[in-house]
């Protein structure tokens, strides 16, 4: 029996660790009183281990503390001394004299031993130990459904730590945490721990357009209908023909709405393959990663402890395509409707009117764009079929007429199209009427333009006669035309000469006119002269 009893206090921090580990360990009662065994004590029996259980169970499930272990009824020194002795490996009988909780005599390593310990209790002092656990508490959800997740920080010995900052990331969707009315939603979100040491959050998957609440709600209450354990989607798919049926109806258009949602995201991936594929018999998964960083301290981005996990979620997309053209395919009925519309015995236009008229009077019956998409597709099978098998029994120009126009007007129908269809099929009418009417012009007019013609064939002819004949008087008078233009270029040099000629004249003239007036001005001085000569007497 010992004689010096252990305290909590005298435990150092590893120790302590490593008796509540112990002890948070035992699954019964039975392990624990087998586990606490010193020959010839009286130590810890069943009913004692039963109380040690109970109150570790109001405790939270674990001890945090070894005061918590001596507070419990009927657990005195002795029985904690003995609990302690347990967890560490120690016989009781060494404490006789002193409390030596080493787990060996002394020996000559034992100061480095000591030196050592306490140097390991000041380091996990300064930097608290966390385990951070993040679990996703539904599994096999579907696309479209929230993620619940729960996020726990504990410490070493699996006690809870409560106001611990952590931060949480999700590779895709949109992560959202309730604080009273206050949600905070994003990629990334910044938490603290309750009193529990625990967080719950949510993971939403969220499309490139966002879903109204109602549109939410009414997908959500579709998809309760898939079973989530289901293997294929092939196993879902009388659900999936349900689902269709609701689809199509006036009073779901949220639900149609939500549905087109999903649909236009997934339309590149499953609707636009150009290698098909069969939907019904695979689940593909969108796979999330998810990261918690715990931070030491209030402010920084430094971390001491993460959690990484994935979460996934089944994509029912593919499969809503796959189920919604069978559902469509058995409604639709277009096969015996084209074999019915050959019987009535069409031919030509009218025939292609017929069949484009059972077909766009589907088409532009269905709800939805996805329905849109998939009749149209269902239109060009039935087509197909149609004039693989169907025909040879038709007259040339009805084949003609079905291939240039059937196969490209299946990919054209939409339900906005249907005025333009019957306005183009009333012209097409009333076109064929007025072509009749011009074919069945009157004979007598027809001979009375053949007269016109031989006329006007004599009248081009007499025409071709006189042209000849203008062209031989214009070669003759093209001809005294050059002849003309010769004696025109010798007069035109004769009378350059004679202006030559003249000009020389009028130069001479002009000389002879200043000698002729020089010679007057010489007689006027002569006769000037000589009458100054009568008048002198004497003289004569």
């Amino acid at each position: 029996m010992a004689i010096v009893y252990v305290e909590p206090g005298d435990l150092t921090t590893a120790q302590q660790g490593q008796v509540l580990e112990f002890l948070n360990q035992i699954t019964t009662a039975e392990e624990l009183a087998e586990r606490i065994e010193f020959p010839g004590e009286l130590d810890i029996g069943i009913k004692l281990a039963q109380r040690l259980l109970k109150a570790r169970s109001d405790a939270g499930g674990a001890f945090s503390a070894l005061v918590q272990v001596a507070s419990v009824a009927f657990i005195g020194p002795e029985r904690f001394t003995e609990i302690c002795a347990a967890a560490l490996g120690l016989n009781p009988a060494r404490w006789n004299n002193s409390l030596d909780l080493s787990p060996h005599p002394k020996h000559p390593f034992t100061e480095d031993y000591d030196r050592l310990q306490k140097q390991l209790d000041a380091l996990l002092g300064l930097s608290e130990p966390v385990v951070l656990d993040l679990q996703c508490t539904t599994q096999a959800v579907w696309l479209g459904q929230d993620i619940d997740l729960r996020l726990y920080a504990r410490d070493l010995t699996g006690r809870p730590l409560a106001n611990r900052r952590i931060t949480v990331e999700a590779g895709t969707g949109t992560l959202e945490v309730a604080y009273g009315l206050v949600i905070q939603s994003g990629q990334a979100v910044e938490v603290r721990t309750g009193v529990d040491g625990s967080v719950r959050l949510s993971l939403h998957y969220a499309p490139p357009e966002p879903l109204t609440l109602d549109q939410q709600a009414a997908l959500e209450d579709v998809l309760k209908r898939l079973d989530p354990t289901a293997n294929t989607p092939h196993a879902l798919k009388d659900v999936f023909h349900q689902i269709a049926a609701m689809y199509q109806q006036e009073g779901y258009s949220s639900l149609r709405e939500a549905l087109d949602i999903y649909a236009c995201e997934g339309k590149p991936r499953f609707f636009d393959q150009i290698n098909a594929s069969n939907l019904g018999f695979y689940w593909p998964m969108e796979v999330s990663v998810l990261r918690a960083d715990y931070h030491p301290h209030e402010t920084g981005a430094a971390c001491t402890a993460k959690a990484v996990t994935t979460v996934r979620w089944k994509n029912w997309v593919g499969a809503w395509f796959e189920f919604l053209g069978d559902y469509l395919s058995g409604k639709a009925g277009l096969t015996k409707a084209f074999a019915k519309a050959k019987q009535r015995g069409s031919e030509g236009f009218r025939l292609v009117d017929d069949l484009i008229g059972e077909a766009h009077s589907f088409v532009a019956g269905q709800q939805g764009l996805a329905a849109q998409w998939l009749s149209q597709r269902v239109v060009k099978h039935a087509v197909n079929d149609f004039l693989a098998t169907e025909i040879d029994a038709m007259d040339a120009s009805t084949q003609r007429n079905l291939f240039s126009h059937l196969d490209i007007a299946s990919e054209q129908l939409t339900p906005t199209h249907r005025g333009t269809l019957s306005t183009m099929k009333e012209n097409r009418l009333e076109l064929n009427t007025k072509i009749d009417q011009i074919s069945r012009i009157n004979t007598d007019l027809l001979v009375q333009m053949s007269t016109i013609q031989q006329d006007i064939l004599a009248s081009v002819t007499a025409v071709q006669m006189a042209q000849q004949s203008i062209e031989a008087a214009q070669i003759a008078i093209d001809e005294k035309t050059s002849h003309f233009n010769i004696k025109y270029a010798e007069v035109l040099g004769d009378i350059s000469a004679a202006h030559i000629e003249l000009a020389d004249f009028r130069r001479q003239r002009t000389e002879i006119t200043l000698a002729l007036n020089t010679v007057k001005e010489d007689m006027a001085k002569v006769e000037l002269d000589i009458s100054h000569m009568k008048r002198i007497p004497g003289e004569g």
